[in-house]
């Protein structure tokens, strides 16, 4: 979140296969004293969420919500599961909505080995460029990878453009992301605009640690440019576990 439309609900859809085993075991729980308490809790658990859920912003209501969606056969109350669905279906809407404009493709250049590529907006294009790409691109071994792990690289954001041949230079950051080791290597797809008058560069993408392990998050950010570096990552990555 592979997706063709790269923006937020797509994210949340490409996780549900990765997720599909695990919810399809919480819907059939083992019978007794022991789980049905379990299933109190986890109604009464449900209900909060839900209340709290419509006194936030669409950000915060999402992503608090979206980890119930995918487990709603588990609570075993149909009127819950359908306020549930209803409001985190208008949350993630309105979601889309306002980054609906961010959306990868328009490089007119061929980058070797690039994972996704987008235009670069007019406040990253060099000048004398005849076209200029953002490109997310296979970075460097992560510090912290496991010895002979397979998923040891993090992506990293390059602009490429032509001006007497194909000029590159990866482009520095700040948080988010990209410099989180835990998830780093799951970024496959970059998108930029402008948003409120600022150059904005979205990464995103999806799946489970870097190291392994079972919980899965979605990750999406938006990097402000400031004319030397990515800065100020506004993260609305969602986390699964």
């Amino acid at each position: 979140m592979h997706w063709t439309s790269h923006d937020h609900r797509d994210i949340l859809a490409r996780m549900r296969g990765l997720l599909l085993l695990c919810a399809v075991g919480l819907a059939y729980p083992a019978r007794g004293a022991y789980a049905d308490t379990l299933d109190l809790e986890r109604v009464a658990s449900a209900r909060g969420d839900l209340e709290r859920a419509k006194r936030l912003d669409d950000l915060e209501c999402t992503q608090l919500l979206a980890p119930i969606v995918w487990q709603l056969t588990a609570l075993r109350d149909g009127d819950l599961e359908e306020a549930i669905q209803r409001t985190f279906d208008r949350c993630s809407a309105a979601l889309d909505q306002r980054y609906e404009r961010f959306k990868p493709g328009g490089c007119r250049l061929k980058i070797a080995g690039a994972l996704s590529t987008t235009a670069a907006p007019a406040a990253l294009r060099p000048k004398g460029a005849k076209a200029a790409c953002l490109a997310l691109v296979p970075g460097p071994p992560r510090k912290a990878a496991l010895e002979g792990h397979k998923r040891n690289v993090c992506a990293r954001v390059a602009l490429v453009w032509s001006a007497r041949g194909l000029k590159r230079r990866e482009l520095t950051f700040d948080g988010g992301p990209l410099a989180d080791e835990s998830w780093c290597c799951n970024l496959d797809t970059i998108a930029a605009g402008t948003l409120h008058g600022h150059t904005v560069v979205r990464v995103t993408g999806s799946g489970h640690p870097c190291d392994g392990g079972t919980a899965v998050e979605g990750s999406d950010a938006f990097y402000q440019w400031n004319g030397k570096a990515l800065v100020s990552p506004t993260d609305i990555s969602i986390d699964f576990h």
